[in-house]
Parts: C-alpha cells; sequence; structure tokens
C-alpha cells in the first residue's frame, strides 16, 4: 500500500512539474535560436559593438569609433535590419502609443508600440520599433530600454558633432 501511495505521489508530482520544464526549454531553445540568427545576420557588418543588447527576437548596438548604430529585428516573412550612420543623426525622440483600460474598476494604461524615432538633418527620419503588443504581448521594461538607448544615441551624436566642429 504504501508503495503504490509513493508511486502515485512522485507521477502527479511529475506530472505537474514537467510541463514547466518543458516549456521553459521551449523557450530557452527560441531565444538561443534568434541570437545566433541575429550574430549571422550582423557578422558581415564588421562592427565593434561598444554598448549592445539582445532582447525577444530584436538587437541594438552602437559602435562608437565609426558612430554606427545597428538595429535588427528578426520577424517573418523578412528580417529587419537598419544600419544608421550617426554623423547625420540630428535628434532621436521616443514614441509611446498607449491604451487606457478599465480593470477592477481602475484605470490603466497599456502599452501598444514603443519607437525610436531618429531624425536626420537631410533625409526621412527612420523609425525603429522596440516593441509591439501584436508581436510580443510581454512588456519587458521596453520604457527603461528606449530611454537608455536614446541616452546613447543622442550622447553619440553630441561627440560625432564636436569632432565634426
Amino acid at each position: 500500500m504504501k508503495l503504490s501511495e509513493t508511486v502515485t505521489t512522485v507521477l502527479i508530482t511529475l506530472l505537474g512539474i514537467l510541463p514547466f520544464i518543458w516549456f521553459t526549454y521551449i523557450g530557452k531553445k527560441s531565444s538561443i535560436k534568434s541570437k545566433k540568427k541575429i550574430k549571422d545576420l550582423i557578422k558581415g557588418e564588421n562592427l565593434k559593438f561598444a554598448e549592445k543588447e539582445f532582447w525577444n527576437h530584436n538587437f541594438i548596438g552602437i559602435d562608437k569609433e565609426k558612430s554606427v548604430l545597428l538595429f535588427v529585428k528578426i520577424k517573418s516573412p523578412e528580417n529587419e535590419i537598419v544600419r544608421v550612420d550617426l554623423n547625420n543623426v540630428k535628434s532621436c525622440v521616443i514614441h509611446k502609443n498607449t491604451r487606457d483600460i478599465k480593470r477592477e474598476k481602475k484605470l490603466e494604461s497599456e502599452l501598444q508600440q514603443m519607437d525610436l524615432e531618429l531624425q536626420f538633418y537631410s533625409k526621412p527620419s527612420v523609425t525603429l520599433n522596440l516593441y509591439d503588443i501584436e508581436d510580443r504581448l510581454s512588456e519587458d521594461f521596453e520604457l527603461k530600454r528606449a530611454e537608455k538607448w536614446k541616452q546613447l544615441i543622442t550622447d553619440n551624436i553630441q561627440k560625432s558633432s564636436v569632432v565634426a566642429a
């Protein structure tokens, strides 16, 4: 009787724990594949990133020596790769799109989209999409990330304009 209770307890425990282990494994495997795909895409760019960041299916990095920003977004059917010469950038602006939702008698703001807009001196601006609720439902400190990269880009713009002067 004790043996059957022990076996039953072990089986029930495994059935409860195995899905969590399985989903964690699948998530890590997907993340590793995405990171490898990004690394393969940026290999040919010949840049040395002083600052870089991987998240979800995105990459952003700055080569301070060449004053270049590289942004990569993995999505189907086609990957997005944006290479920006920071010497030509006039400013960087964060665009945040939210939607107000009423939950439990409280009005909450839900992030829908977060972009960095790079404005140039002589050509149309470029928008880098850092977050879109349609691509990924969970937020991962998107506003902090956008503020960090805005500051890094702005600092690099100021350095390159000082060097040019």
